[in-house]
């Protein structure tokens, strides 16, 4: 995986996908200087938040040290600033690259204004993926606070089981390495990373008929993608793309442990909603079974000449959260604001978010490829074949009721 991601920074249109900002917003008083100690404090003490990562040539492999400097965190006092002096700002903070080799793969910086001070923390996908965030917010907090924390886990400690790849990859021998996608743009030769994302909420009710279904809320999800999409086109088989935490052994650690996997939604034979729902849930079961193999792996056979400027096998990445991470806890109302401008990775990125009663839907896309006004319509479609399938699930999945 990091082999690729060092790949992957060296094309200079993708770079900025794979940094992974995060801000988060304090609204009332924080001890600004606490706040930097704390910080500065936490990425400190991880190593591969000290990483750097150099080419050797001759072996023509990347390898990494994790005895560098820490990460910088800094202080901004923005109280005089406009909004728009603020925005630039804070998009040059979380958008602008690392340089792998030289410099810390993560930076901090904490943004005071009249009314509110913001955290913004930045990470390399190299070095720290989504659990990890919630790690740091954590320990944030507790360094705040004037708590002990707890040793570091050195990445490199954890290890994974080995999977030979041909079982997943004879699952999805076939299935087509493209998805027709509603674009209101033709593909450029380079595609823009440049999203931003749409949110709805399915209702209460029909989000307890779904969770009485008894899948989970991840193949659920897609397979109401798939029947959305499905039914605006001719295309009857999908692959999508969904990350694997790969967590089972580093609950504390800072690094990157996900990988991701390619599910199969096969919509042929005119299946009703349950026999759908299984064949997700048999194909799921196969991806976890094999979750240890590389995406690199997947991708090599299945899309062996596939061009490096855009996602590999699919355009669309779909993943559930079980709820909305929790903010450094500095004894302030706080919550997370997203990046704007947002960079994606993909074409189409939709995330199925657990609220107490409700099921919340995110669609990121890439403004470059699709009109606010059309995935505002494609959202609608998920909503309404989620609905669809609430109200019968044994249903054909392709017939709207």
């Amino acid at each position: 995986m990091q082999q690729r991601f060092w790949f992957i920074d060296k094309v200079s249109a993708l770079r900025t996908a794979y940094l992974a900002p995060v801000l988060a917003e304090f609204a009332g008083p924080v001890d600004v200087e606490r706040l930097r100690a704390a910080t500065e404090l936490v990425l400190g003490r991880h190593p591969a938040l000290r990483s750097r990562f150099m080419l050797n040539a001759k072996q023509r492999k990347v390898f990494y040290r994790t005895d560098g400097s820490a990460p910088e965190v800094h202080v901004t006092d923005a109280a005089q600033w406009t909004e728009t002096e603020l925005a630039e700002h804070l998009a040059q903070v979380c958008w602008t690259p690392f340089d792998l080799a030289t410099e810390a793969p993560a930076y901090g910086e904490i943004v005071t204004t009249a009314d509110r001070t913001l955290l913004v923390l930045v990470t390399h996908h190299i070095v720290a993926d989504g659990w990890s965030h919630q790690v740091l917010a954590e320990q944030i907090s507790q360094a705040y606070q004037g708590k002990s924390l707890a040793d570091p886990v050195h990445p490199a400690a954890i290890t994974t089981g080995e999977t030979g790849a041909e079982e997943i990859i004879a699952s999805l021998a076939g299935a087509p390495i493209d998805i027709e996608l509603p674009h209101d743009s033709s593909r450029g030769q380079v595609q823009s990373t440049e999203g931003t994302t749409l949110t709805t909420t399915l209702p209460a009710h029909v989000t307890t008929k779904l969770q009485e279904l008894g899948s989970t809320t991840f193949m659920t999800v897609a397979a109401v993608l798939a029947v959305a999409l499905a039914r605006r086109g001719t295309q009857r088989d999908f692959l999508f793309a969904f990350p694997w935490a790969g967590r089972d052994k580093a609950q504390d650690a800072v690094g990157m442990f996900v990988n991701t996997l390619v599910l199969r939604v096969d919509l042929r034979d005119e299946p009703t909603w349950r026999q759908l729902l299984e064949r997700v849930r048999e194909h799921s079961t196969t991806c976890y079974r094999n979750a240890d193999v590389p995406f690199d792996a997947i991708a090599t056979a299945l899309h062996p000449g596939r061009d490096l400027s855009r996602p590999a096998v699919t355009p669309v990445y779909v993943t559930a959260l079980p709820g909305h991470a929790a903010p450094p806890d500095l004894g302030a109302p706080a919550r997370y604001l997203q990046p704007e401008p947002l960079h994606i990775k993909y074409e189409l990125e939709l995330t199925a978010t657990d609220t107490t009663e409700e099921l919340e839907l995110s669609l990121a896309y890439a403004t470059a490829l699709f009109e606010k006004s059309t995935v505002d319509d494609l959202l609608a479609s998920v909503v309404t074949a989620a609905t669809d399938l609430a109200i019968d699930p044994d249903a054909p999945a392709l017939k709207e009721i």
